[in-house]
């Protein structure tokens, strides 16, 4: 059965067009999150998540809550701040390993004989080298 294209047009605007249509009205009734969101260098559009939350006037979805944001932030901050803290005294204790082994070295070498006793330069060095590998002045303070 050949449809007229009379029907043929009022077939595809109610089975078709109508359900696209009410769809995006009734997205559009909804209050969406003002927040604009980028795809790539020279699109952007509205975010078209629904709010969930309002702050200072604005409608937010849960992606974009700008509270949640500045915590997620914040945390990330931390753990970069830890981070670089553990790498700092990384390369601290690779520097000071050099001097740290040939001290060893003086110790061990000097232990094999019985009426050894350790000098005062050689203690005054060896407490210079811990301090520096542990981010220190000799008197306490933190070199930094």
């Amino acid at each position: 059965m050949q449809l007229s294209p009379r029907r043929r047009f009022l077939w595809a605007f109610f089975f078709c067009w109508v359900p696209i249509l009410r769809s995006k009205m009734a997205k559009n009734s909804q209050t969406q999150c003002c927040e604009c969101v980028s795809f790539g260098a020279w699109h952007s559009s509205q975010c078209e998540n629904p709010a969930n939350m309002t702050h200072e006037g604005n409608h937010y979805c849960g992606i974009h809550n700008p509270i949640k944001k500045q915590q997620r932030r914040d945390a990330q901050k931390k753990a970069s701040t830890k981070q670089q803290a553990e790498q700092e005294s990384h390369k601290r204790l690779q520097k000071a390993a050099p001097e740290m082994l040939n001290l060893l070295k003086i110790a061990v070498e000097n232990c094999k004989y019985p009426d050894w006793r350790l000098s005062p330069d050689w203690v005054l060095e060896a407490d210079t080298t811990i301090c520096k590998a542990e981010g220190r002045d000799f008197f306490g303070r933190d070199n930094e």
